[in-house]
Parts: structure tokens; C-alpha cells; sequence
């Protein structure tokens, strides 16, 4: 089982799937390899595989991550000719029920850039977020050579994109303006050292320690952009995703008021406070 495992990685590897998505097929492998040392895929049943995902102590998500790592591997175990069949495959998915993405207020943003004042790695970061809505892994892959404050663009190339599709993200008047003066010509635009620490920092001299879900910062931007532009289509498209996920997870939750505040908030020109539409 360990073989094929490594096996599989290894093709996954040569396919192109990102380093970040092949360090997850690895732990989730690892995992159960753990608990079932010296057995081969072929000694494996439905009945097998479907208590050890019961048995796992997190959410309905996370255990459809883990059986759809577990599906793959013995699939690849049946086209090696190590098993005769895929165990997983009649394994029904756990149904996820998602909620209304949380999304920050332009308050708690003006606080979060404001506690970046003296790190502008994090600020970068934390800025693209508010202001273009990418992924966190996509962001932490950026690079400044594709920030193009002159043209107004962001490149998000295929090979760092969840979508492996390269897109042109806006850089709005609240992004340049936040940029502008740190702005490099090269290199990695978040922190490459100690990021969980730093941004644990800021979120937390931001009071937004214990407030703060996954990409928060997508989230929110995403649907102040919509409330915005009222274009699902368009933010879609800049977002990496497409228009019926946008409408189903963040329509309606801002106002083009609360649009208005959120991409207000910039730099003052003297000193690092912020300011924003009230």
C-alpha cells in the first residue's frame, strides 16, 4: 500500500498537480497507511475503508477530502494490477451543509491594514486579498514581476491558480493606492518566513484573532465587488470562479453601501493611519 501511495504522488507529481495539493494526498495517505501497517490494497473492502472514514474525528468536508484521496489510490491500485477493484468507489459522500460566508466590515479591515503598518510583506498580503480577492495559496505564490500597478493588472498564472486557468485580476484605486509606495520589482509578495506567526500578529493586534474563517478576505471581497458591480459574471471571472458559485455563496450579503466603505479604506498620505467611508 505504502508503494502504490508513493507511486501515485509521483504521477500526480509528473501530471502537474501543485506541490501544496500533493502535500495533502500525502498526510491523508500517510494517515491511513498509519492505521493499517503491512496490509496490501487488495485486502481491503468497502466495509474496511467506510468505518475508518466514520471513524475520523473532523467535518463532513474534510472526510470527503480524505475519500476522495482514498478512491484515487485504490484506483491507481487497480490500474497497477494490485487489486481487482476500488473499494471506495460505492462510498457515498458526506452532504455539506455551507452557511453564508463570514465577511470582514470595512471597520475591522481599516484595523487589520492599519496592524500592518510595520510589516509590509503582510501588508501586501493582506491588501491583494482585500482588494483583488485572491486565494490565500494564491497570493503566497505571487510574485511581483505579475503585479503590473501601471497597466492595472495582476496576472494569476495557470500553474497557481486552484482552476489551473490563468487570469487578469484589476488592481482597483484602493489596491494601488496600498501598493504604491512598497511596491518591488521582483520577488515573492507575501512573506516567505514565519507567515503563520506574522499574520497571527496582526490579526491579533487587529482584535480579529478569534474572528477570522479560511479567506476571509476573499470572502469579503468577493461580495462587495458583486454588491458593487451587481455583475456576477464579471466578478466571476475575476475571482477564478464561476457565476452560479458566486451567486450561490455571496449574493445578497452586502450592500453597495457597505461596497462603497470597503474600497474607501486607503492610506492616508501622511502617516499609516487609515481612512475610510464612514
Amino acid at each position: 500500500m505504502a508503494d502504490a501511495g508513493k507511486r501515485l504522488v509521483d504521477s500526480k507529481r509528473a501530471a502537474g498537480v501543485s506541490e501544496r495539493h500533493l502535500y495533502c494526498i500525502e498526510n491523508r495517505l500517510s494517515r491511513f497507511a498509519a492505521d493499517h501497517p503491512e496490509r496490501s490494497l487488495s485486502s481491503f473492502t468497502l466495509r474496511d475503508v467506510e468505518q475508518w472514514l466514520n471513524a475520523l474525528p473532523m467535518g463532513a468536508q474534510s472526510v470527503n477530502h480524505y475519500k476522495a484521496t482514498l478512491h484515487s489510490l485504490f484506483a491507481y491500485g487497480v490500474k497497477l494490477g494490485a487489486s481487482v477493484a476500488n473499494p471506495a468507489s460505492g462510498i457515498d459522500s458526506r452532504r455539506v451543509v455551507r452557511g453564508a460566508p463570514s465577511i470582514l466590515t470595512p471597520a475591522q479591515l481599516s484595523a487589520l491594514l492599519t496592524a500592518c503598518a510595520e510589516d509590509t510583506e503582510m501588508l501586501a498580503f493582506v491588501a491583494v486579498g482585500a482588494f483583488a480577492g485572491l486565494r490565500r495559496a494564491e497570493i503566497e505564490r505571487l510574485r511581483w514581476e505579475d503585479v503590473n500597478l501601471a497597466r492595472g493588472f495582476i496576472t494569476v498564472g495557470a500553474e497557481n491558480a486552484k482552476t489551473a486557468k490563468r487570469r487578469l485580476v484589476p488592481v482597483g484605486e484602493a489596491l494601488r493606492a496600498w501598493l504604491a509606495a512598497i511596491a518591488q520589482r521582483a520577488g515573492m509578495v507575501a512573506p516567505t518566513v514565519n507567515f503563520r506567526r506574522r499574520f497571527r500578529a496582526v490579526r491579533e493586534a487587529a482584535g480579529l484573532l478569534n474572528e477570522w474563517e479560511g479567506n476571509a478576505l476573499r470572502h469579503s471581497y468577493a461580495s462587495y465587488r458583486l454588491a458593487e458591480t451587481q455583475d456576477a459574471a464579471r466578478v466571476a471571472l475575476e475571482c477564478g470562479n464561476s457565476p452560479t458559485v458566486l451567486q450561490q455563496h455571496y449574493r445578497e450579503l452586502a450592500e453597495p453601501d457597505d461596497a462603497a466603505a470597503w474600497f474607501a479604506v486607503k492610506p492616508q498620505a501622511a502617516g499609516n493611519v487609515v481612512a475610510f467611508a464612514a
